[in-house]
């Protein structure tokens, strides 16, 4: 049994040789050294990947909040700019409902007219309609049309 715990001290001997000279990189290093010197590695590396992560993040979020502040602002900006819109348009509709009650104004004025040229035409006729008969009388009683030159 002592012969096989020196056989096994001797192979023992022998891996760990051959871990220390064959493994690249790291020579003289037994694996689970190696192992945990990767890993510390890898960890490393991980730690930096989550910090610029953090940093992307952060820099987004602030963009992010610059965007929202800038577009609340336009936003302001438009709204305003459309209550300007908004309130000329109410004067202009204020000035087309004057330009409409003097249209108005104007129309009844015409109407009255054409009423009085009616009347007038009427009267007219009637005028016509009497010197006829003033001509038919002077006629009847002798008169002479009088000439026109």
């Amino acid at each position: 049994m002592i012969d096989l715990r020196m056989e096994v001290e001797h192979l023992k001997v022998r891996v760990s040789t051959l871990e220390a000279h064959t493994m690249s990189g790291m020579p003289d290093t037994p694996v689970a050294e190696r192992f945990g010197v990767l890993h510390d590695r890898i960890d490393l590396v991980g730690r930096s990947v989550l910090t610029k992560l953090d940093q992307r993040c952060t820099k987004l979020d602030q963009r992010i909040d610059t965007t929202r502040a800038e577009m609340k602002q336009g936003f302001q900006n438009v709204n305003e700019r459309l209550d300007l819109i908004d309130l000329r348009f109410e004067q202009v509709d204020g000035r087309f409902a004057k330009i409409d009650d003097r249209l108005e104004a104007i129309d009844q004025r015409f109407e009255a007219i054409d009423q009085r040229f009616d009347t007038m035409d009427q009267r007219l006729g009637r005028v016509e309609s009497d010197m006829t008969d003033i001509k038919a009388m002077l006629l009847s009683l002798g008169a002479k049309a009088p000439e026109l030159n």
